[in-house]
């Protein structure tokens, strides 16, 4: 004997109750089903729509939609079906996300190379100049893009604490805003900015102050 639970979880307990019913009698005007009807039931019902809907869009008996669903197992379709797509988006987001990390790092390695020759020219010849004259719009895509690979980085890999050696290694760079501002190295590995309108090119001195004093030791 059937049960009402071994019918579709799609269907409500009126729908089952129906069904059952409508077994119960022979599933009568079985008959009047036509192939484009039933195409047009399962087209709706993939697109997400009910029993309900289905049956006043297409102005068919309900008990008729509900057999055919359970003999087709139209259920089972929808959800590999949706399993599917699902599988399908996550793998192009993933390789978004890759395409854009790749992106993101040829950025980076372009910024690096042009800054690292800026700073090792300021750093050779002391001249004030080649701080003053950097691109600061450059310079902005070039924080933004450390800050997006990091953001990339940190939702990918499960954050790990850092210990206290990795954390001695890390250069420390405080920055806080009061009414006067100075900017002085105040540790081997710590620079602190304190700003009213700080300059670019004081920024960037302290940093490259920092980098000589790395190089040193």
């Amino acid at each position: 004997m059937e049960l009402i639970t071994d019918l579709p979880d799609d269907m409500t307990p009126e729908e089952k109750k129906s069904l059952m019913e409508f077994k119960a009698n022979g599933c009568p005007e079985l008959s009047t089903i036509t192939e484009s009807l039933v195409f047009k039931w399962m087209n709706l019902y993939m697109a997400g729509k009910s029993y309900h809907e289905i049956q006043k869009i297409t102005k068919s008996k309900k008990d008729l939609i509900l057999y055919i669903s359970e003999r087709s197992k139209w259920n089972e379709k929808r959800l590999q079906y949706f399993g599917n797509i699902s599988a399908n988006l996550l793998a192009k987001l993933k390789e978004s996300r890759d395409e854009s990390a790749n992106t993101v790092t040829s950025m980076l390695a372009s910024f690096n190379r042009y800054y690292g020759g800026k700073f090792d020219k300021y750093l050779v010849s002391g001249d004030d100049s080649v701080i003053e004259n950097l691109d600061l719009k450059m310079l902005a895509n070039y924080y933004k893009s450390i800050d997006l690979i990091d953001k990339m980085l940190q939702d990918s890999v499960a954050p790990k604490q850092a210990t206290s050696v990795e954390s001695k290694k890390a250069p420390n760079i405080n920055i806080n805003v009061n009414t006067g501002h100075t900017v002085e190295q105040i540790g081997e590995e710590t620079v602190e900015i304190n700003p009213a309108v700080p300059t670019a090119s004081e920024i960037l001195r302290a940093l490259a102050q920092q980098k000589k004093n790395q190089q040193k030791t």
